[in-house]
């Protein structure tokens, strides 16, 4: 076994990481993309279902 008490740039010891991160691009490309993949919307069910208000 050795033993050193100095440091050196041989002995650093390196980390890396691989982070793979969508941009707000992509994400917007892939929300329009899932929206015109679903079924159209019923506007009148919409218009008229239990989240519907009637404002006065």
């Amino acid at each position: 076994m050795r033993s050193h008490t100095s440091s050196s740039a041989a002995d650093a010891v390196r980390l890396d990481r691989v982070v793979i991160r969508f941009t707000y691009d992509d994400a917007t490309r892939a929300q329009v993309r899932q929206a015109q993949e679903a079924e159209p919307a019923d506007l009148e069910r919409l218009l008229t279902g239990a989240d519907a208000w009637t404002v006065d």
